[in-house]
């Protein structure tokens, strides 16, 4: 899947109804665009394709920081383009929280998936730690203090 997101160096001055046009349709593009990314992120998650969603960090960091400038130069204008296009204007901002509803169940999958690798890998770790040293018998009769040995490493194999 090939993203392409609006690239904004400026903020863009809103005159006539035009440029408010413009600049709202782009800052709708740039929402779609990570909307997109960030669905197909949670699903990989989901799915446990953590490397598939981790490839996708640069697209959506590419992304939202064009939804940022966009947005600031929006708000910047918010009063120009409230007067030029209320009705548009009034259609983003719900857009917008819809927009961050999926956010927020999108750092729960991400918070989920860090979780259970967090403790899976801890648990591996732990189980690798308990090497059962044998029991033997000292001069004197009793059980010797036998030291645990340590597991010496883990390895991951990232080929899947």
């Amino acid at each position: 899947m090939t993203y392409s997101a609006p690239v904004v160096r400026a903020p863009m001055a809103v005159q006539r109804p035009e440029d408010a046009h413009v600049l709202l349709a782009r800052l709708e593009t740039s929402m779609e665009g990570l909307i997109e990314l960030i669905e197909a992120e949670t699903k990989l998650v989901r799915d446990g394709k953590l490397f598939a969603a981790a490839e996708l960090e640069d697209k959506k960091t590419e992304y939202a920081r064009a939804y940022v400038e966009l947005m600031e130069s929006a708000k910047a204008q918010e009063q120009t383009l409230r007067t030029l296009l209320p009705q548009q204007v009034d259609k983003l901002r719900v857009r917008h929280e819809e927009f961050r509803a999926l956010l927020q169940m999108n750092l729960a999958a991400l918070k989920t998936a860090r979780d259970v690798t967090r403790n899976l890998v801890q648990g591996v770790a732990r189980r690798m730690g308990q090497v059962e040293a044998p029991q033997t018998y000292g001069s004197a009769g009793t059980l010797t203090d036998q030291r645990r040995v340590l597991a010496s490493g883990v390895a991951l194999d990232r080929s899947y």
